[in-house]
């Protein structure tokens, strides 16, 4: 519960970053607690595909970062004054970023973790889908896409569509 309130409470997205991973490494022993052949498969699994997001993630965190030296989530700038120098990298970054995050969310075609992951106990299997690990990565996107980029930087770079 530490894990997803440090997720909640971040204002930047290092700091995110370091609380989602925490997330993924006190979650693992709920997953492996059987301790069957088949949570121990499944706990492979879960860090395999949530330790790579991680490193997806933490790839888009250090190029925003070298970008911007800036990755808070209320800075008043924002994004938009690289723009016009930067529009790949940006896309990159924030592919990178919602790429990253899709993984715990269990966006298809990267929800192959969670179905393997229900051989834990029933609680720990509502609390990976209902509370803490799936709503963290969607919370994490929202970040993403509302606090970090903007709604109209995302469709300026043709990451979301234009509504009007």
């Amino acid at each position: 519960m530490a894990s997803t309130i440090g997720i909640a409470l971040a204002d930047n997205l290092f700091t995110f970053l370091i609380f989602y991973e925490m997330l993924t490494l006190s979650t693992y022993p709920l997953v492996v607690h059987k301790g069957t052949q088949q949570a121990l498969d499944a706990g492979r699994v879960y860090l395999r595909y949530t330790l790579s997001a991680g490193v997806v993630l933490l790839l888009g965190t250090v190029l925003l970062y070298s970008l911007t030296g800036d990755q808070s989530f209320s800075s008043e700038e924002g994004l938009g004054d690289y723009l016009n120098d930067h529009r790949g990298l940006l896309t990159l970054i924030f592919a990178l970023l919602v790429g990253g995050l899709a993984v715990k969310t269990a966006m298809v075609p990267l929800h192959g973790w969670l179905p393997r992951a229900m051989v834990a106990p029933a609680p720990v299997s509502a609390l990976l889908h209902a509370v803490a690990v799936v709503k963290a990565g969607a919370f994490g996107i929202l970040r993403v896409v509302y606090d970090l980029f903007g709604i109209e930087l995302s469709v300026e770079l043709v990451l979301l569509p234009r509504l009007r």
